[in-house]
């Protein structure tokens, strides 16, 4: 008995118990259920001078005990219940354990029924076996545990509460797992937890943390209108089926702790996962295979800009070890870990033909190789994201994902070589042809002659600075469009270096606008 206590009774004479026990624990069917129900009343009874109801090691071939109240702690390790058993609208005031109990047999699979009872105190079912259905629409007012403990059929848990902590690690759910509906008040806990059949829980409210860490859900998962409040933890879970995250919402919002972890989870059906109307904006994606998963309007945390944007990017690394930078990486986080997340979800939307999407998920990728340096120097690692190849790519064009920014450039550039040039000057050069006279009364146009220049020229003086400006701006458009013959050739020997630097500028804007050009309006 409990706790390493002899039982005490009268020995029960029976040919079936190899060593003789007392009525209790007799293993005998036909033993008198009558003397069996005498005796467990009147240990209820004693139980309010003893401190504890001890059923240790009881074997129950009847079990009706629905509307009973338990008013004292109660001990029913290592009991077995060969039979239907009830505990429909119980109370249990304080304390209970159900350690190593069997509930029904292998072969009769027998259920048992806890609807609508109510657990007051702390509640362990640890290593218990359950051969037969179960409900559990119950109350557990305390915190509550089902470690290790196997459910050979279904397991129901319809509506449920749970006030306390629930804990269901290394769990076997061999048959039907249903928790539709259930309101976990407190953090829960399924690691290492097996879901061998469907697996519901849809509607289902997690206000605390809850972490299904090394689960294997075997057949499909329904997490339809879920409601995590704080963290949902799928790190390295195995999904071998489907699953449906149809409007699952991820609540947590405002800090820098993840709501949704799916870090190194496996999907064997990739194609067969759905995320519905899912809240990714505090989602952690980091080595998880996300390339042919299915993403339907969810909603992702964007940029200042308008891009889509990852929560690896902002969340606390003491919450995401995993981005931590190793002792010879010297970034703020691990840049190609996250990189590596972005060109993941940037071939699922491309295989999709969701270019936009696709695109701003480039735009991370980039963003990450501009912020990931293998310089030890922190001045160095900081010219190499603001002044490095990849920092000016994404001033000129962001990465390739605006046209408007390098044609907006483009003008920029032809504005400034238009006020550039008439610094070392331009000297008319006339042309092969002899079409176009030369003008009159310079063929040098330069700012040191530019008030000469106004004052002789026939006609008003706002028409002679537009003139002025007219023959640089077409020398500047002549530059970028490649033209080899110029009515005005830049002075030598700045004007033509101004003239090859605009060359490049141009050509390189020009070259950007195109595949800007080109990513966008592709099909």
């Amino acid at each position: 008995m409990h706790p390493y206590q002899v039982c005490r009774r009268p020995i029960y004479p029976n040919a079936v118990d190899p060593i003789p026990v007392c009525l209790m624990h007799s293993a005998d069917p036909n033993k008198s259920i009558t003397l069996f129900d005498q005796e467990f009343d009147r240990i209820i009874a004693a139980a309010a001078s003893n401190k504890v109801a001890d059923f240790t090691r009881f074997v129950f071939f009847a079990a009706e005990y629905s509307s009973k109240v338990f008013t004292s702690p109660c001990v029913f390790d290592e009991a077995r219940f060969a039979c239907k058993t009830s505990f429909s609208t119980a109370t249990f005031e304080q304390e209970v354990s159900f350690q190593k109990t069997i509930f029904g047999t292998e072969n009769l699979h027998e259920k048992a029924d806890f609807n609508y009872t109510h657990f007051l105190g702390k509640t362990t079912f640890n290593t218990t076996t359950f051969w037969g259905e179960v409900n559990f629409s119950a109350d557990f007012v305390g915190d509550l545990s089902f470690a290790m403990s196997i459910f050979e059929q279904r397991a129901d848990f319809h509506r449920a509460t749970f006030a306390g902590e629930a804990y269901f690690g290394s769990t076997q759910f061999k048959g039907d797992a249903v928790f539709p509906g259930v309101v976990f008040k407190k953090s829960a806990s399924f690691i290492n937890a097996t879901f061998s059949q469907h697996s519901h829980f849809a509607v289902a409210i997690f206000e605390e943390d809850v972490s299904f860490f090394w689960t294997t859900f075997t057949l499909e998962v329904h997490l339809l209108d879920t409601k995590f409040f704080k963290q949902a933890n799928f790190r390295e879970a195995k999904f071998l089926s489907t699953a449906d995250f149809r409007g699952t919402q991820f609540l947590r919002s405002g800090d820098r702790l993840p709501s949704l972890i799916l870090a190194q989870a496996e999907f064997v059906l990739p194609n067969s996962i759905l995320f519905y109307k899912t809240d990714f904006t505090h989602a952690l994606l980091h080595d998880c295979d996300t390339s042919e998963l299915n993403f339907s309007s969810v909603k992702w945390r964007t940029r200042p800009n308008g891009k889509r944007q990852l929560f690896e990017e902002l969340v606390d690394l003491d919450a995401a070890v995993a981005l931590q930078p190793g002792p010879e990486n010297h970034n703020e986080r691990d840049y190609g870990l996250i990189a590596e997340t972005y060109q993941k979800l940037k071939k699922n939307y491309d295989n999709r033909m969701d270019y936009w999407t696709a695109g701003d998920f480039h735009y991370g990728e980039m963003e990450m190789k501009r912020l990931h340096s293998l310089r030890k120097n922190k001045a160095a690692r900081w010219l190499h994201s603001n002044l490095g190849l990849v920092a000016w790519y994404r001033y000129a064009s962001e990465y390739g994902e605006s046209y408007v920014r390098p044609l907006l450039a483009l003008i920029a550039v032809i504005i400034l070589f238009t006020l550039l040039f008439p610094i070392p000057g331009l000297v008319f050069t006339k042309p092969d042809s002899g079409v176009i006279p030369a003008p009159a009364p310079f063929s040098l146009l330069s700012y040191r002659d530019l008030p000469t220049y106004i004052h002789a020229y026939p006609g008003p003086k706002w028409i002679a600075i537009l003139a002025f400006f007219g023959h640089s701006l077409m020398t500047a458009l002549s530059v970028a469009g490649f033209q080899k013959e110029l009515i005005y050739q830049p002075a030598y020997p700045w004007g033509r270096a101004f003239a090859l630097f605009e060359l490049l500028l141009t050509s390189t804007l020009i070259a950007l606008f195109l595949l800007a050009l080109r990513r966008q309006f592709r099909r």
